[in-house]
């Protein structure tokens, strides 16, 4: 599940890839800790129109920055080695033909290519990228992975805010940032990802926003031992801010869910809590219950999920603290599992040209039958950069995972143990 984490070794050095990776999966790039809802843009959260008051306590927002240039081009490559590439059990068996014997060395070459359209009332971002396995072991049997998104913010009215986003991806599970979070221990095979979002923000008031939300996810796996997932859920939230640094919010959502040609429904539905802590840290929290239909069975399940995020933004050190009990995919039999995750991640600059950042995550599966399969994965990631040059950056990082899958009624369980190295260059040029 987390090993896309290890995303953040293998991005280019230079290049911002904030759209595909979750913030608290990226410490090497986290955003600032306190940014506004998800659903209303910085220049239209409530409490921010009409003249400034001068003295009065705001809500934590993001510093403020340089517009970037239209045009962004990077160009990177990424030594590794790893000593388990397919990410395969202590005790495997017999290897396959092609199939990847121990530890070995890989490179590749990753592009990319952006471009930001900004007006009054439109802001549309456009991204591309290619990566080109030139060092390969057998188990990664093509050679060019790749990614197309597109993120788009229009101002329908000036109390109407849409946006839209699309991001299409094919990587190996080991690389793929939409596999992140959901909870699956998988051995490295191609992913194919589609995730379209889309939603409306109505601030009725300076205080209150209502919204709507639509998404729409699907996975699919090149092996046939895995299975492919989809899912298409629709929300309506209504939030309320209560005081500058405080906001409540109420949320309900429809899901659909889609494995093996069967299709199973669900209802979730909740309140949620913000506040900040001074200027600089910020704390969410939304919990709630979700009836749902089993997908392997059909039989009716009435489950509790909560999710709760912690983030502090400081001068030169970022830290976030995130951690969920939700509903989650299971890509290795079309099975719905409950997941619990918990998620540290912090940077920190040194000087000018240095940075360390560091990860640490574990989670806990357990099947909806009590005799079904149960699973525990823990992963660390450290790492350092550098500013090489004006437009030349480096970085190093060294990952480990640990994962622990078994049936309730089998013995023994299939422990599975990875540990990576990456190294990458990068340069980034903008006009």
């Amino acid at each position: 599940m987390l090993r896309a984490l290890a995303v953040m070794a293998v991005m280019l050095p230079s290049a911002s890839f904030a759209q595909e990776t979750p913030p608290q999966l990226d410490p090497a790039a986290l955003p600032p800790a306190t940014p506004p809802p998800a659903a209303v843009p910085p220049r239209h959260a409530p409490g921010q129109h009409g003249p400034e008051k001068k003295g009065a306590p705001t809500a934590p927002d993001a510093l403020a920055s340089p517009r970037p240039l239209p045009w962004t081009f990077a160009l990177g490559y990424i030594q590794g080695w790893d000593d388990n590439p397919l990410f395969a059990p202590d005790d495997p068996l017999p290897a396959e033909a092609g199939a990847a014997a121990g530890g070995g060395w890989n490179g590749r070459v990753a592009s990319a290519l952006t471009h930001r359209h900004h007006s009054d009332h439109t802001d549309i971002v456009l991204d591309g990228r290619a990566e080109a396995w030139v060092l390969r072991d057998p188990t990664r049997q093509e050679r060019l992975t790749y990614a197309l998104s597109g993120t788009g913010g229009f101002e329908l009215t000036p109390r109407l805010h849409a946006t839209v986003d699309e991001s299409w991806q094919t990587a190996y599970t080991d690389q793929a940032p939409g596999l992140a979070l959901q909870g699956i221990v998988l051995q490295t095979v191609l992913a194919h990802t589609n995730l379209a979002t889309g939603s409306l923000a109505y601030k009725t008031s300076e205080r209150t926003v209502l919204g709507a939300d639509l998404l729409d996810e699907r996975v699919s796996l090149s092996e046939d031992a895995l299975v492919g997932y989809s899912r298409t859920r629709g929300t309506l939230s209504a939030m309320h801010r209560v005081a500058p640094r405080d906001a409540l919010s109420l949320s309900a959502a429809l899901e659909d869910r889609r494995s093996l040609g069967r299709t199973a429904h669900g209802i979730l539905a909740g309140p949620g809590w913000e506040h900040g802590f001074g200027a600089r840290v910020l704390a969410r929290a939304s919990a709630g219950v979700q009836v749902f239909d089993a997908l392997a069975t059909g039989e009716r399940h009435v489950e509790p999920y909560a999710l709760g995020s912690l983030g502090g933004r400081f001068r030169r050190t970022l830290l976030t603290l995130t951690a969920s009990h939700e509903l989650a995919p299971g890509y290795e039999d079309g099975r719905d599992r409950m997941a619990d995750l918990l998620v540290v991640a912090a940077t920190r600059d040194i000087g000018r040209r240095f940075g360390v950042f560091v990860s640490g995550s574990g989670i806990r599966r357990r099947d909806l039958d009590p005799a079904g399969l149960h699973s525990q994965m823990l992963y660390a990631s450290s790492g350092v950069s550098c500013h090489l040059a004006r437009r030349l950056d480096a970085r190093l990082v060294h990952t480990f995972e640990r994962s622990r899958e078994q049936l309730a009624d089998v013995e023994p369980a299939v422990v599975r143990r990875r540990q990576r190295v990456d190294f990458s260059i990068g340069y980034r040029t903008d006009w």
